[in-house]
């Protein structure tokens, strides 16, 4: 299961309690995910973390900041990232619409549309579930899909069709 630690100076934290809670898909009930049950704590290391990093916030330009703030606010467009095995990689292009399939729809057919393709290859990351497959060189491709009403989330598992 896919757990979702506190983000704390630029880094993936665990909560210092240990404690995680359930992320559930409204739509079915399910189970996708766990976030950091934080405490006190946890908000003392992140107030500590902003106080040593705003200085150097504070010097860059407000428009630079306005983008970095409006990205991470805006779930309305989500980034979607596969791996491709070398011999599919002839078959997408950037600005191709690709069918997403999310665990979570259950069949529902989402579009994605291909907005970068890695120039180089890569080992398949560490998340995926084979010894074999993590073993393998891929070529990572990001995909936006469109999430305004909201029933995407990040850490959602999801895979892209590609064919001939």
């Amino acid at each position: 299961m896919n757990r979702i630690d506190n983000h704390i100076g630029g880094e993936n934290a665990a909560p210092l309690g240990g404690g995680y809670l359930d992320n559930v898909d409204p739509a079915t009930g399910a189970v996708y995910s766990q976030v950091a049950d934080s405490d006190a704590r946890d908000v003392v290391r992140a107030v500590d973390a902003a106080d040593a990093a705003f200085p150097a916030w504070s010097r860059t330009p407000a428009r630079e900041r306005s983008a970095v703030l409006l990205r991470i606010a805006d779930l309305s467009r989500m980034e979607l990232r596969v791996f491709l095995d070398e011999e599919d990689l002839d078959l997408v292009r950037v600005g191709q619409s690709l069918p997403v399939l999310v665990d979570a729809l259950e069949g529902e057919e989402l579009t994605g549309r291909v907005i970068w393709i890695s120039s180089e290859a890569e080992f398949t990351p560490k998340n995926v579930q084979t010894r074999q497959a993590r073993t393998q060189l891929v070529y990572a491709v990001k995909l936006e899909v469109g999430n305004l009403d909201g029933r995407l989330h990040i850490g959602m598992p999801a895979e892209v069709r590609v064919s001939p």
